[in-house]
């Protein structure tokens, strides 16, 4: 089977490998679409090769199993976290907070053997590009939402309109929130407008400050751009009593806490992952609603996956998805 490995350097190279060999369990999954994301950055711009087949947003069809619970022709999602599957956290869906986390990784290949308990199936009325983006796009953002205790009328801002940004937008309109969005990319920033996400702020034409100087209170603001700036702004613009969350990865931010939790009495908190248990309300919930696939701006063949990165390094896209 064709699979992409990172070679250093911003290269990658299409390598013919075996196809992956089934413990009892398993499955083996025909990989029909597996979408790029940040996190797959950090490999591709390492300066040394990588022997790891990168990809944690797949959505495919099982090809052959050794598990009773799934079938072959199965339509499956892959679960991007692996836990240990007995503690307290992995028992409750929280697998994110397992302490024997593993990733699901392999989605940059034609085929992947995954455990049976790391797939969850796939609604009749999604197709495999929503299935792949649906972990990072629209579970998070319900995740994250719900730990807010989001409500209709709300006025949410959600700074940074990347994949995940633009997730939390949509899922922000079906939860009949208003949004205010922002971003500094045009190519993003045009996005947003198509997909009506609300009052969209274009920060290459004005100050997030200036945008923002006129607005009824902020309840909720989520940072989906992970920088020290854009984290404080959000605790700036939030009401008084009101909730920030992080959602981007940012391991630097000095802030005043007499300013932000004191004074305001902010509730801060962060969200990297949707909990297992989640998914039948995620699924259920944007049923009729929107169609997650609609964040998709390019599709490459994986043996065009060399053009696909340097897209998506650009900026100048939102998701990009892979087709073995």
């Amino acid at each position: 089977m064709k699979a992409v490995y990172f070679q250093g350097n911003e290269k990658v190279l299409i390598k013919d490998i075996s196809i992956p060999k089934l413990q009892g369990g398993d499955v083996l999954v025909r990989v029909k679409s597996s979408a790029i994301c940040g996190s797959d950055m950090k490999r591709y711009y390492s300066r040394s090769p990588h022997e790891i087949i990168e990809g944690h947003e797949i959505c495919g069809t099982i090809v052959d199993s050794k598990s009773a619970r799934w079938c072959e022709e199965e339509n499956v999602v892959t679960y991007a976290l692996s836990g240990c599957g007995i503690c307290p956290a992995c028992r409750s869906g929280a697998r994110m907070q397992c302490d024997n986390l593993n990733y699901v990784l392999g989605g940059f290949s034609e085929y992947i053997a995954v455990k049976e308990n790391d797939c969850l199936p796939l609604p009749e009325w999604m197709n495999h590009d929503d299935g792949a983006i649906l972990g990072d796009c629209a579970g998070l953002a319900f995740h994250t939402l719900k730990r807010q205790n989001a409500c209709s009328g709300q006025r949410v801002l959600i700074i940074g309109l990347g994949p995940v940004g633009m997730g939390m937008g949509l899922m922000a309109n079906a939860m009949g929130l208003k949004n205010i969005v922002a971003d500094i990319n045009s190519f993003r920033v045009n996005l947003a407008k198509k997909l009506e996400l609300g009052h969209v702020i274009d920060l290459n034409t004005i100050e997030l400050d200036k945008a923002l100087a006129n607005t009824p209170d902020i309840d909720i603001a989520i940072d989906c751009a992970g920088r020290e700036a854009t984290q404080l702004a959000c605790m700036r613009h939030c009401r008084k009593n009101g909730k920030v969350a992080l959602v981007a990865g940012n391991t630097r931010l000095t802030l005043n806490p007499i300013e932000f939790f004191l004074t305001k009495e902010l509730q801060v908190s962060g969200s990297w992952y949707y909990n297992f248990k989640e998914y039948k309300n995620i699924t259920e919930f944007i049923k009729d609603k929107y169609q997650p696939s609609c964040i998709i701006t390019h599709h490459f063949m994986l043996d065009e996956a060399q053009q696909a990165f340097e897209l998506f390094a650009s900026g100048n896209c939102c998701k990009v998805v892979l087709h073995p």
